[in-house]
């Protein structure tokens, strides 16, 4: 059984709805942020940088669910030596699901595989439920074939987990370290072209080239300093709502 350390928070509560999705039995140990119990040493010990929610499944070896672990050791190539497995984080999605990897060598080369847990996507919510499941399972299939990129062929999308490759050299990027403007322009450049790549999955090239042709070279750049200013005046207006006593 999973134990979950969590509070009753936005944030708090995406694991106890992945945990119910997938039909996972846990338990609920109630971590009060607002006394500041996050900075308890029992808690540090759980999850070090005391940010809750945070899960622990006691009867997986290290804490990696027994299916977890066979559907990591089946990913991992013929010909590889023992594995290692641990809990990954990768970004603040990852507070919210479980993502493990196992890695090992293979000719003195690291491999790297990973499993996390399947999450509803927002298209279920856009569904009717007695058709949700399937129509969700139709959408993620026709992305994955149809984006433009290198197969992957570990890549399984089953009921509950999803098990694809790493790569062991990766590096994350962080916005923090790119101290030219080029450098900025030249990682938005390739977030449109990776938008672009997506969307070939359900449309044709001949169908995307009109929607940008008139568009400035610019035009990413300035669509995200307008969502930056969206954001930033509705945060300004709810911290003005909350000073007022309103929700």
């Amino acid at each position: 059984m999973i134990d979950l350390h969590t509070w009753s928070t936005p944030n708090g509560r995406k694991v106890s709805v992945m945990l119910e999705e997938c039909g996972l039995p846990y338990r609920v140990f109630p971590v009060n942020i607002g006394k500041g119990e996050q900075f308890r040493p029992e808690f540090l010990a759980i999850n070090p940088n005391n940010r809750i929610p945070a899960i622990i499944d006691p009867d997986g070896p290290d804490g990696i669910p027994d299916r977890a672990r066979r559907l990591l050791l089946d990913a991992l190539p013929d010909g590889c030596g023992p594995a290692t497995f641990r809990r990954r984080t990768a970004g603040l999605g990852s507070r919210d699901h479980l993502r493990l990897i196992a890695t090992a060598a293979l000719a003195g080369a690291p491999v790297v595989r990973e499993v996390k847990a399947r999450t509803p996507p927002a298209t279920q919510w856009q569904c009717a439920e007695q058709d949700a499941e399937q129509r969700r399972d139709d959408v993620a299939g026709r992305i994955l074939l149809g984006a433009r990129r290198s197969p992957d062929p570990s890549l399984r999308y089953l009921r509950r987990w999803v098990v694809r490759r790493l790569a062991p050299w990766s590096d994350r990027i962080e916005l923090t370290d790119l101290q030219r403007r080029a450098d900025v322009a030249a990682l938005l450049e390739w977030m449109g072209v990776e938008t672009a790549n997506v969307h070939l999955a359900s449309a044709s090239a001949d169908e995307l080239r009109p929607l940008t042709r008139r568009r400035a070279r610019t035009w990413l750049a300035a669509a995200t300093e307008q969502m930056v200013a969206a954001t930033t005046q509705d945060h300004t207006d709810w911290c003005a709502r909350r000073s007022e006593g309103g929700p």
